[in-house]
C-alpha cells in the first residue's frame, strides 16, 4: 500500500492523451464552423468520456456572509483546495484519483497506509471547489480529511483530527525554540525514497540532515514503502508525514549539546486550549455556542466575558463556525490587471500565534517571532484576534493581521519575521 506516489501512471498518460486528442479536435472543429459555438466544448468532452480539470482560481482565507462559501469550515485552506474542480470517476481506483487531484491542486494527496490504494472511487464533480471534492471522497471512504501545511491526508477519522492539532502544538514547540533550532525544523527539501525504504531509517536519515538525535526509534514498526518523491516540505513535516501512518508524531526537545526529537503517540497530542470572548451582545451566537454545550469542552475564563477551550483542531472550527458561521473559503480569479499576485479575504478569530503559523506556512515562509518584544509590549501571543477584509493583497493582508495587534512585519530570505511595533516601525519587502 502506497501512502502517495506521484509518478504518472497508464491512466494518467492515457488521460492526458485524450486531453490533448480533444484541445486538438475542438480546435479544428471551430476552425470548420467558423465561429466559437457554444456546443463545441459539450461535444468534446463527450468524445473525452471523462476528464478532470481545475479552474485557476486564487485563494480566499474566508468569505463574507452574503456570498456563496464552500462546505468547508477550515480556518486556512491552501489557495489549491478552492480550485474549482470537473470531474467523473467510474470504478476508478484511489491511487489514480489522489494522484489526479494532486496534481490538479499541486498539493500531495496522501493516502494512509491503512487505506486499499485500489479501492474503486465512483464520484462526479461539477466545478466543485476541490476541498469539498475531497470531503466528499473521504466521506465515501468511510476516513476523514485532513488539510495540513504542505499536503492533504486521508486518514481515519481520529487520526485525521489527532494529526492537526498535533501540527498546531508542534509548531507552537517550535517557535519556542531558539533561531538557530527553528531553522533546523523549517529547513525545506523535497522527499523522497526508494522502493523497498524500511519507514524508521527514514526518518533516522531525515533527523541526521540536521544532526538531530531521535530518542525512540523502536517505536516505529518494521515494515517496506513503495518509492515516493514529494514536493519540498519543511523537516518538521516530512517527519510528521511519514510517522503519521504509525499513529505518531514529533515531540521536540532541547538537550545541552543537540536538539533530540521523542517520537510519542498522536493520542498524546491531541488537545489544544484557546481562549474566545463571549457573543454576550449577539443572541444567535449566543445559542449556537450553547448548542455545542455537549460535543466540546468549554470552560469559565479568567473574566466574565471569556471562556477557554480544550480540544482538537476541530473542535476549535465548530466554536469559530459558532462565532463566525460565514468563516470559510470560496474560490476567487485573479484580477486581470494584475495575474501574478494571490489575492486573500479573511473573516476570522484565532489566537494571534496560531494564525500567523498557518498564514505564513501557506506563504510558504519560514515565521520568527520575537517573544522578548511582544512581552515587553504586554501583548499576548494565544490572544484571540479578529478581522476581516477582503481581495487583498499578502502585504495588506500581513499589515491587517499585525496593525491592530501593535505588531510589525519584515520578510527578508524566505522568513516572516514578527514583532512589537516599537522594535520595528518600518516594515520590509513592500
Amino acid at each position: 500500500m502506497t501512502p502517495y506516489d506521484c509518478s504518472t501512471t497508464l491512466s494518467g498518460l492515457a488521460l492526458l492523451s485524450f486531453t490533448r486528442l480533444c484541445v486538438f479536435l475542438k480546435h479544428r472543429l471551430y476552425e470548420f464552423a467558423g465561429r466559437r459555438s457554444t456546443w463545441m466544448p459539450g461535444l468534446c468532452i463527450a468524445m473525452l468520456g471523462w476528464s478532470i480539470h481545475a479552474l485557476q482560481n486564487q485563494s480566499l482565507l474566508c468569505a463574507s456572509e452574503t456570498t456563496p462559501v464552500t462546505r468547508s469550515t477550515r480556518l486556512v485552506t491552501p489557495h489549491s483546495l478552492a480550485q474549482l474542480i470537473d470531474a467523473h470517476w467510474i470504478g476508478t481506483d484511489l491511487r489514480s484519483v489522489a494522484e489526479q487531484i494532486s496534481k490538479q491542486i499541486e498539493l500531495p494527496v496522501i493516502i494512509d497506509r491503512r487505506l486499499d490504494p485500489g479501492t474503486p472511487v465512483n464520484l462526479r464533480a461539477d466545478a466543485e471547489p476541490a476541498v469539498d471534492l475531497l470531503e466528499r471522497l473521504a466521506k465515501s471512504l468511510g476516513v476523514s480529511l485532513s488539510v495540513l501545511h504542505s499536503s492533504v491526508r486521508l486518514a481515519p477519522k481520529t487520526v485525521a483530527r489527532q494529526m492537526e492539532t498535533a501540527e498546531i502544538l508542534r509548531d507552537r514547540d517550535i517557535q519556542s525554540l531558539a533561531p538557530s533550532s527553528q531553522t533546523r525544523f523549517s529547513s525545506r527539501a523535497v522527499l523522497q525514497w526508494p522502493i523497498g525504504a524500511v519507514p524508521s531509517e527514514v526518518v533516522e536519515s531525515l533527523a541526521e540532515e540536521q544532526n538531530l538525535i531521535i530518542d525512540n526509534l523502536t517505536l516505529i514498526p518494521h515494515d517496506h514503502f513503495p518509492a515516493i518523491t514529494l514536493p519540498l516540505m519543511t523537516l518538521a513535516e516530512r517527519l510528521d508525514l511519514l510517522l503519521g501512518h504509525f499513529d505518531l508524531c514529533i515531540s521536540i526537545t532541547t538537550g545541552d549539546d543537540a536538539t533530540h526529537i521523542s517520537l510519542v503517540p498522536l493520542e498524546d497530542r491531541k488537545e489544544i486550549v484557546r481562549v474566545y470572548r463571549r457573543p454576550l451582545r449577539n443572541s444567535a451566537a449566543t445559542a449556537r455556542l450553547n448548542a455545542l454545550a455537549t460535543s466540546v469542552t468549554i470552560e469559565n475564563g479568567e473574566t466574565d466575558d471569556s471562556f477557554l477551550l480544550r480540544g482538537s483542531v476541530a473542535d476549535a472550527r465548530l466554536v469559530e463556525r459558532a462565532l463566525f458561521p460565514a468563516a470559510t473559503v470560496r474560490p476567487v480569479k485573479k484580477p486581470a490587471s494584475d495575474p501574478q499576485q494571490d489575492r486573500f479575504t479573511l473573516r476570522v478569530a484565532a489566537p494571534l500565534e496560531e494564525l500567523f503559523v498557518e498564514v505564513a506556512g501557506r506563504l510558504k515562509l519560514k515565521l520568527i517571532i520575537d517573544r522578548d518584544s511582544l512581552a515587553r509590549a504586554s501583548i499576548d501571543p494565544q490572544e484571540v484576534i479578529r478581522l476581516e477584509l477582503s481581495n487583498a493583497t499578502r502585504e495588506q493582508l500581513l499589515d491587517a493581521m499585525t496593525r491592530h495587534a501593535g505588531l510589525s512585519w519584515s520578510i527578508a530570505d524566505q522568513t516572516l519575521s514578527i514583532r512589537a511595533t516599537s522594535m520595528n516601525p518600518n516594515n520590509s519587502d513592500r
